[in-house]
C-alpha cells in the first residue's frame, strides 16, 4: 500500500533530480498524451500534446499538438544546457499537477530554431513541467532569471558541456 503524502510545499528541481530518471521519464511521456490545463503561452487553446524523440536529433524532442497536426514545437532538457539550472515550483503548480514525488517530474524547455544551429535558442525562463504519473503539465514562468535565459544559445551550451548532436 502506498502511504506517500502529496507534496505540500514548493519544490526545487535541479540537474541531479532530472538526470537520475530522465530516460525513463521521457519514455513515459512519449507513450502518452500530456494535458496542459492552461495551454501554452500564446497557444492557450492547445491543451494536449504528444512527444516524440528521434535518436538522430538527440538531444531534441518534438512536441506535437493532438488538436492540430500543424502545430508542433522542439524541446530540450534545460539541465544539459546549463547544469546549474534550477527551478522552484510553487505550491499552486505542485497542486495543479497533482505532484506527489519530484521523481515523477520531467522538465523541458521550448527551442526556437534559428537560421542555422548557431542561432538556435532555448527559453529557460518558461519551462514545461510534466508530471509523468498523471500526464498533467504546465508551462511555468520563472521570475528571478536574467534576460539571457529567455534566448539561451543552445549551440554554445552544447559545446561548453561537451555534448554531441548526431549527424545521421
Amino acid at each position: 500500500m502506498n502511504t506517500m503524502q502529496p507534496i505540500q510545499n514548493e519544490v526545487t528541481l535541479s540537474a541531479s533530480e532530472q538526470y537520475n530518471g530522465f530516460s525513463q521519464a521521457l519514455e513515459k511521456i512519449t507513450n502518452s498524451e500530456v494535458a496542459f490545463s492552461k495551454g501554452l503561452s500564446a497557444f492557450e487553446d492547445y491543451k494536449t500534446f504528444t512527444y516524440k524523440r528521434e535518436m538522430r536529433l538527440k538531444p531534441f524532442i518534438y512536441m506535437h499538438s493532438s488538436f492540430d497536426p500543424n502545430v508542433s514545437f522542439v524541446c530540450v532538457d534545460p539541465f544539459i544546457l546549463t547544469p546549474s539550472y534550477s527551478i522552484e515550483l510553487s505550491r499552486d503548480t505542485v497542486k495543479n499537477l497533482e505532484l506527489d514525488d519530484k521523481n515523477d517530474v520531467i522538465i523541458l524547455c521550448l527551442v526556437s530554431v534559428g537560421k542555422d544551429m548557431y542561432t538556435t535558442t532555448a527559453n529557460l525562463m518558461s519551462p514545461i513541467v510534466i508530471n509523468t504519473k498523471t500526464m498533467k503539465a504546465e508551462q511555468v514562468i520563472l521570475e528571478n532569471f536574467g534576460p539571457e535565459y529567455l534566448r539561451y544559445n543552445v549551440w554554445n551550451s552544447i559545446g561548453q558541456n561537451n555534448l554531441t548532436v548526431s549527424k545521421k
